[in-house]
């Protein structure tokens, strides 16, 4: 027999719809597929029970995306692919989130962009991703804020740490965004629209254990000297922001729209 609430009962309170956009579903890391990465990611923050994360593989199945008038946002993950591509499967994550960003029917839609998702974001919006002739940014790395981060990330007004994991870069950011982070090999380290989109060039959702196995598989690939992964590896055990990063996309970003 179904439940019957009683009278002044409050209704349960309805869920944040995060949508993950799986870019990358076949890699795997020492701590599981970018998807389960994001997801333990957004799970560890303190009103993580708030949010609801249904996932949807649009590099294999592009037409499963989710309709935006059932979910509340996206996050797209991070993916070995190259955002500055014109695989049909890129072409329509452009189409998808160009959508979202621009169609005031979606205004309700906040987007989150990690490392390829920062890149595909900047580039449906305008901006420009090449591959960076400085090479390789690896490992836990100080960031710059500029002050439109600063007021996002206060406790790391004096420099953002995080994780990262690319070659590719947006070397011009689109208009109408801030620009909320940079360092000396990559100016363009996360975006920034009051109330639309977030992102990060870096991996807040990287760990020093993932960060360390993906420097050894570049530098066995050939991608980077052993002077390079070296220095990699050795930064992994840097204290990063990620979880704070975390807990600030879900409270004053994502949360911030039902408040």
């Amino acid at each position: 027999m179904p439940s019957i609430a009683q009278p002044g009962a409050e209704a349960p309170a309805r869920k944040f719809t995060l949508a993950v956009l799986e870019t990358d579903p076949e890699m795997q890391t020492v701590e599981g597929s970018m998807r389960e990465l994001v997801t333990q990611w957004v799970g560890r923050a303190d009103a993580a029970d708030r949010i609801a994360m249904p996932s949807f593989d649009v590099r294999r199945a592009p037409a499963k995306y989710p309709d935006p008038a059932a979910i509340d946002g996206v996050l797209i993950t991070g993916s070995r692919a190259d955002a500055h591509a014109d695989d049909d499967w890129i072409l329509h994550l452009l189409d998808y989130v160009r959508e979202l960003a621009t169609n005031p029917a979606n205004a309700h839609v906040r987007i989150v962009g990690i490392c390829f998702g920062h890149q595909i974001v900047a580039r449906a919006l305008g901006g420009s991703v090449v591959k960076n002739p400085l090479g390789w940014e690896l490992s836990a790395t100080t960031l710059e804020l500029s002050p439109a981060g600063q007021a996002l990330f206060p406790a790391a007004a004096g420099g953002l740490v995080l994780h990262e994991m690319h070659q590719d870069h947006v070397d011009r950011a689109p208009p109408g965004v801030d620009v909320i982070a940079s360092s000396p090999t990559s100016p363009v380290q996360g975006l920034y629209r009051a109330d639309k989109l977030l992102t990060f060039q870096g991996h807040p959702e990287f760990s020093g254990d993932v960060t360390e196995s993906l420097s050894e598989i570049v530098r066995q690939k050939g991608d980077v000297d052993d002077a390079t992964a070296d220095d990699a590896i050795a930064r992994t055990r840097v204290r990063d922001h990620g979880p704070y990063v975390g807990q600030r996309v879900v409270a004053d970003f994502l949360l911030r729209a039902q408040a």
